[in-house]
């Protein structure tokens, strides 16, 4: 669907894309049907942009009804970009694995900081050249700067645990 709109694939999913910088031009993201609100299934990265289509997305494909959770499948910042912003957004929760959210703290943490020299010696070791060790001193501490903030708590999902949004029932 073109961004800022959603086409539904089958009754209460519905399918979004947000855009992305670079090749991969897109990422899908998906809207799952309550009965009285909506489930944001992963978020797209935490921009400007994205903002912006989230809130045409609220305006005209909502139906009216509130959005009541954000899942993220994993913590890359296009899955968990805008988690933050929907979570505070709405007062709702991020459903989210411990460890996925646990790794993204930990990585946001690291935003603006210069490569650690533990890094770039694992690195060495491991056989990058020096180009390569200058791509991971420039890119270092990057991760941060595509996620809004992030909420406090989430509501832990595990695997295989089985949740009900509608009349579907979701394995984790």
């Amino acid at each position: 669907p073109l961004p800022g709109t959603t086409l539904e694939l089958a009754p209460g999913v519905r399918w979004l894309s947000m855009p992305m910088p670079g090749s991969l031009a897109w990422i899908n993201l998906y809207l799952l049907e309550d009965t009285d609100g909506w489930y944001v299934v992963d978020t797209g990265l935490g921009n400007a942009e994205t903002t912006e289509l989230w809130q045409q997305i609220f305006s005209n494909e909502l139906g009216g009804k509130p959005v009541k959770g954000v899942i993220c499948t994993h913590m890359h910042p296009d899955h968990i970009g805008l988690a933050g912003w929907l979570v505070n957004r709405w007062d709702i929760e991020l459903w989210m694995t411990r460890m996925e959210y646990l790794m993204c703290r930990n990585l946001v943490a690291d935003n603006g900081k210069d490569a650690p020299g533990e890094g770039i010696r694992f690195y060495s070791a491991a056989g990058f050249d020096e180009d390569a060790l200058n791509i991971y001193r420039k890119r270092f501490g990057f991760y941060g700067s595509r996620i809004a903030p992030l909420p406090n708590a989430i509501r832990r999902i595990v695997d295989s645990q089985k949740i009900t949004i509608g009349a579907n029932e979701w394995t984790i």
